[in-house]
């Protein structure tokens, strides 16, 4: 069986069991259901695509229940942070597009390869740079951080039922002869695994302009078991932190941007939160995930 039927066959036989995960994981109340209600209104991108499709962290963390109208300029900027994009003409991650006709390989990898939960502190600091220092900031910090969170832990969870492979890599023509390569973070390998339609859509446009699709190497081959005790600790450790950040947003918003202990990262480690294995961040930042 070859890549692209792979991928296609993972997302197909992952849909019921998905669904359960959305529902177990995401939540079905109003505040805690908003990250599914989100993923769920979003449209499908075409197999391949015939319309660009788009989606962002900014979007996503927009559709907060507590999320001022005043501020959408600012989740405006979480864009760069996380996004994918698939058109006919241009496919990209984050702040980076590409023209199909300049992309040589796309590469799809593990999602457990993809979700490592010491990743989360890092990238929640990076959120916290992505908001200029005034009133209410920690709350948008809070409620970005909860939408990430979220998606981790969903998709944590569904990868350790069944991995899939995800196209979260694109090597593309550079200047000079020289290649370059579009890497999507923790924000697409989540949605990609929340919405299996979207790789399979990524992978289905490839296709379609002849580029191949090839497996990475997984540094875990053949480790199964460990991946999924892995993903298992994980899971556990993001319910804790996403549990603490929800905690935080019920607290009196008082505009103060100081104590930010009930989130997670370097900036306000929350003391009854589990630790990372040491030496697992400082690794995923030198992967460049």
């Amino acid at each position: 069986m070859g890549i692209r039927d792979a991928a296609r066959g993972a997302g197909r036989q992952a849909v019921s069991g998905l669904a359960a995960a959305k529902r177990a994981t995401l939540g079905s109340g109003t505040d805690d259901g908003w990250v599914r209600k989100t993923l769920d209104a979003q449209p499908r991108p075409g197999l391949p695509v015939a319309e660009p499709w788009e989606l962002s962290f900014g979007t996503i963390v927009a559709s907060h229940p507590r999320a001022p109208g005043a501020a959408a300029k600012l989740l405006g900027g979480l864009d760069g942070f996380g996004r994918i994009a698939i058109g006919p003409d241009t496919v990209g991650f984050d702040d980076a597009d590409v023209s199909w006709d300049k992309v040589v390989e796309v590469r799809v990898h593990s999602a457990a390869d993809l979700l490592p939960d010491a990743m989360i502190d890092h990238e929640v600091d990076r959120i916290r740079g992505l908001f200029p220092p005034i009133p209410g900031r920690k709350r948008l910090v809070a409620m970005a951080a909860e939408g990430l969170l979220t998606l981790v832990l969903a998709a944590s969870e569904q990868a350790d039922r069944q991995d899939r492979l995800l196209p979260c890599e694109i090597v593309a023509k550079g200047a000079l002869g020289r290649t370059k390569t579009l890497t999507g973070g923790l924000f697409a390998a989540a949605v990609m695994t929340n919405l299996p339609e979207v790789g399979e859509s990524l992978v289905a446009t490839a296709a379609a302009h002849g580029i191949p699709v090839t497996q990475a190497a997984s540094p875990r081959a053949g480790a199964k078991t460990e991946r999924g005790k892995a993903l298992r600790a994980g899971s556990a450790s993001l319910a804790a932190k996403l549990a603490a950040v929800r905690g935080s947003l019920d607290e009196p918003a008082d505009g103060d941007d100081s104590g930010d202990a009930a989130l997670p990262g370097p900036r306000g480690e929350a003391a009854d939160l589990p630790a990372d294995p040491p030496g697992s961040l400082a690794e995923s930042e030198d992967k460049g995930l």
